[in-house]
C-alpha cells in the first residue's frame, strides 16, 4: 500500500513531504504529525506527590552553600551590567554574556543580593522538573515518570544552588529535546524553530550549548531516515545518502576528538569520546537500514529544509545578544571573550579536574551484573540474584559514609552516562530495522543522543558538580532504555532506581561539597545566613563572620571612595562590600602578565584605591608575583588579617 502525502506546517501553512511513519507501541498507526500520536499524560496522587516533593526540595535548599568566587563572579558582572558596562568589551565575563542580563535582571525583581540570581534559577529548575516529567511519560506511568523526576532533583541543583550557566545549559537541553519530539508528533516546522531558538539562547548563556545543538541536528537525521513515500518494495538501500551522512558523522566525532585532545587518556575516551562514537555508528547504521526510494538530492533536500529551520531559529537569540556589540563596534571584543581568553589558561590541569581512574568502575560492575542475571535468569537463580542485589545495595547505603564506600559508589555513578547511553541506543536500535519503527523506540534514541553529546559538558571540569548537571538527563535516558528492554528488567531496575534515589538523600544530600571533590565524605557542616544586606544565603559559620567581618572593614576604610582592588580570585569581595572592581579582571590567571604589576598600580592611582585584599587561598590562579605584592605593600603600608584575607590600607 502506498504511503499517502503528509504535510509539513508552518502555522497556517503547510508543505507536502513523504510521509513519516512512526508505529506507536500499540493501537493502530496515527498519521505522522497527528496530535494523536503524542501520549496526554495522565498524573495521578502519588506522582503528583512526587513532584511536590521535587519542587519543594529544590526550594528548601536554595540558599544552602555556596563556592565564593562562583557566586562572587556572577553577582559582579550582573552589578557591571546594571551599571551599563557591556560584557566583553568592559570586564571579563566569564560565559557568552546572556547570562549576565539574566541576573542583572533578577537583581531588578527581587533586589542586589547572592538570592536573588538563585530566585530565577528556582523558577527554572521547577520548570525544568515539570518539563522532566512530560519527558518521562513517554517512556513510563505517571508513578515511574515522577521517580525518575526526584531523582533528577535529588542528584542535580540542590546539591550546588549556584545561578551557574550550566543549570541553564541542562534546562535549555531538555526543552530542546522536547520541541524534537513535538515535531515528531506534530510535523510542525515551527517546534524545530523552537528547538533551535531554545539551542541559540543556550549558546548564548555559555557555548556548551552547541552540544544541544548539535543534539538536535543528529537527532534530525534519525528522524529523516523514517521519511518515505513510495512502495516498501521500490526501496533500495541509499549508498550515497548513507555515505553523505557517514560523512557528517565522523566530522562531528573529529569535533569531539578535537576538543578533547589535550587529555586523551583512557579515563576520558571512555567517558567523552565512546559516547559520541556510539551515536556516530548507530546513525549510520539506522539510515542503512532504512532504505527508501527517493533520491539523495530529495533527501538531502528534505534534510536541508528540516537543518534550516533549527539554524533559524538558533539565529535568533544569538543576534539579539549580537545587537549592542554591533552598534558599539565592539564584535571583536565578543569573540575574543568567547572564544580567544579561554585559550590563555595557563594549562588545562590546572584549570581543570580528570576523570576518575578506570579502575575505579570496578564496583559498578558488580550490580549491574546480578542486575543482569536477575533480568535473564528464571527461578531460583532470578531470585537469588535479586536478593543479592537487594542485600548488597542497602548494605551499601547503611556504610556509604565510610572508608572507600562513599568514593566508589562515586566512582561508579560517574560511569553511568555512558552505561545509560550504550544500554538505549542498544535497546533502540534493536527495534530500528523493523518498519515502521515504534515511536517510543525513536524517542529513546533522541534522549539517548542528547545525553551523549551533552556528557561533554563534564569536559575538562570532571568532578562532582558537573555530574549534577548531567544528572537528570542520566535518569530520562534510563527509563527510555528500560522501556525498551525485556520486561525482567523492571524489577532489578527498580531497586537500582531506589537505590540511587536513597544514596543521593542520605550520603550526597548531607556531604560537604569539597570533601566529596576529593574523593571522601564528610558532613556538611551548620549553615548560617550572612548578615550582610547583598548576602541572604547560608554558609558554614567560619566563612558567615569572616565575609562580615571583611565588609565591614574594607567599607571603613575605603573612606567613601566606591572602589578597592583585590587579588587574585575572590570576586566574592567585591560585590559583598558594594565597591567597585577598577579592572577588568575576575580571575587573575586570566589577565595578560606582560606589564601586569604596572598597569595594577597605575590603575590603582588612577582610580584612588585607598584599600586592597590580598587573598591567601586563592581558588584557581596561583598567588600574585612577589613584586606587584612588594610594590602594594610599599603604597599601603598599614595591615589587618580577615581569615584567608589581609586588608592593606593608606
Amino acid at each position: 500500500m502506498r504511503a499517502g502525502p503528509t504535510r509539513v506546517e508552518w502555522g497556517r501553512r503547510a508543505h507536502p513531504i513523504p510521509e513519516i511513519l512512526i508505529q506507536p507501541d500499540s493501537g493502530p498507526t496515527p498519521p505522522f504529525g497527528s496530535e494523536a500520536s503524542a501520549e496526554r499524560p495522565k498524573v495521578d496522587p502519588v506522582a503528583l506527590g512526587l513532584l511536590a516533593v521535587s519542587l519543594a526540595w529544590g526550594a528548601l535548599t536554595i540558599d544552602r552553600g555556596w563556592i565564593p568566587h562562583d557566586d562572587g563572579v556572577l553577582a559582579q558582572a550582573a552589578v557591571r551590567v546594571l551599571t551599563g558596562e557591556l560584557p566583553h568589551r568592559d570586564f571579563q565575563d566569564m560565559y557568552t554574556g546572556a547570562l549576565s542580563y539574566l541576573h542583572a535582571l533578577s537583581f531588578a525583581l527581587f533586589g542586589v543580593h547572592l538570592l536573588a540570581p538563585r530566585i530565577l534559577l528556582l523558577v527554572g529548575f521547577s520548570g525544568f522538573l515539570l518539563l522532566s516529567y512530560r519527558l518521562g511519560r513517554r517512556f513510563a506511568g505517571p508513578k515511574g515518570a515522577a521517580a525518575v523526576v526526584l531523582l533528577g532533583a535529588v542528584w542535580s541543583l540542590p546539591n550546588y544552588p549556584a545561578a551557574m550557566p550550566t543549570w541553564y545549559n541542562l534546562f535549555l537541553a531538555g526543552l530542546a529535546l522536547w520541541c524534537l519530539l513535538r515535531f515528531a508528533d506534530t510535523q510542525r516546522l515551527s517546534w524545530l524553530v523552537g528547538a533551535g531558538a531554545v539551542c541559540g539562547l543556550s549558546i548564548a548563556i555559555k557555548i556548551v550549548g552547541l552540544y544541544s545543538l548539535a543534539a538536535v541536528l543528529i537527532g534530525l537525521v534519525l528522524v529523516e531516515s523514517q521519511m518515505r513515500g513510495s512502495r516498501p518494495e521500490d526501496r533500495a538501500w541509499p549508498r550515497a545518502y548513507a555515505a553523505i551522512v557517514a560523512a557528517g558523522m565522523l566530522a562531528y566525532l573529529a569535533l569531539v576528538v578535537g576538543l578533547v585532545r589535550e587529555r586523551m587518556d583512557p579515563a576520558s575516551v571512555v567517558h567523552f569520546v565512546v559516547p559520541s562514537a556510539v551515536v556516530a555508528l548507530v546513525v549510520v547504521w539506522r539510515v542503512v537500514q532504512a532504505p527508501s526510494s527517493a533520491a539523495t538530492a530529495a533527501r538531502l533536500a528534505l534534510l536541508g529544509r528540516l537543518v534550516a529551520a533549527v539554524l533559524a531559529g538558533a539565529a535568533l537569540p544569538i543576534a539579539a545578544l549580537l545587537v549592542p556589540y554591533v552598534v558599539t563596534g565592539s564584535v571583536g571584543a565578543l569573540i575574543d571573550g568567547v572564544f580567544l581568553l579561554p585559550l590563555r589558561r595557563p594549562s588545562l590541569a590546572a584549570t581543570s579536574s580528570a576523570p576518575l581512574p578506570l579502575a575505579t568502575f570496578g564496583p559498578t560492575l558488580v550490580p549491574l551484573a546480578l542486575a543482569a542475571v536477575a533480568a535473564v535468569g528464571s527461578g531460583r537463580v532470578r531470585t537469588a540474584a535479586l536478593a543479592l542485589l537487594g542485600v548488597g545495595l542497602a548494605l551499601v547505603i547503611a556504610l556509604g559514609g565510610r572508608g572507600t564506600v562513599y568514593p566508589s559508589v562515586w566512582g561508579g555513578l560517574l560511569l553511568v552516562p555512558v552505561l545509560v547511553t550504550l544500554a538505549t541506543l542498544s535497546a533502540a536500535r534493536r527495534t530500528w530495522s523493523r518498519e515502521p519503527m515504534s515511536r517510543r523506540a525513536l524517542d529513546a534514541g533522541l534522549a539517548a543522543i542528547f545525553l551523549a553529546t551533552f556528557t561533554l559538558v563534564q569536559y575538562p571540569y570532571s568532578g562532582p558538580i558537573y555530574f549534577f548537571y548531567l544528572a537528570p538527563l542520566v535518569g530520562i535516558g534510563a527509563l527510555a532504555g528500560v522501556s525498551l528492554a525485556p520486561s525482567g528488567w523492571r524489577l532489578p531496575s527498580v531497586l537500582l532506581l531506589a537505590f540511587t534515589l536513597v544514596f543521593g538523600a542520605r550520603w550526597v544530600g548531607t556531604a560537604e561539597l569539597f570533601a566529596t571533590a576529593q574523593g571522601r565524605y564528610a558532613a556538611r557542616p551548620e549553615l548560617e545566613r550572612l548578615q550582610i544586606d547583598r548576602g541572604r544565603i547560608r554558609m558554614p559559620a567560619a566563612e558567615r563572620a569572616e565575609y562580615e567581618q571583611l565588609a565591614g572593614m574594607v567599607q571603613e576604610l575605603s573612606a567613601g571612595t566606591g572602589v578597592a582592588f583585590v587579588t587574585p580570585d575572590a570576586p566574592e569581595a567585591y560585590f559583598l562590600t558594594g565597591l567597585r572592581n577598577p579592572t577588568p579582571v575576575f580571575y587573575d590567571f586570566l589577565d595578560d602578565p606582560v606589564g601586569r604589576t604596572q598597569r595594577i598600580l597605575e590603575t590603582a592611582e588612577r582610580a584612588d584605591v585607598r584599600v586592597i585584599v590580598l587573598n591567601r587561598a586563592p581558588s584557581l590562579s596561583g598567588p600574585p608575583p612577589a613584586d606587584l605584592v612588594t610594590a602594594l605593600e610599599g603604597r599601603y603600608p598599614r595591615a589587618a588579617s580577615v581569615g584567608r584575607f589581609v586588608v592593606r590600607w593608606r
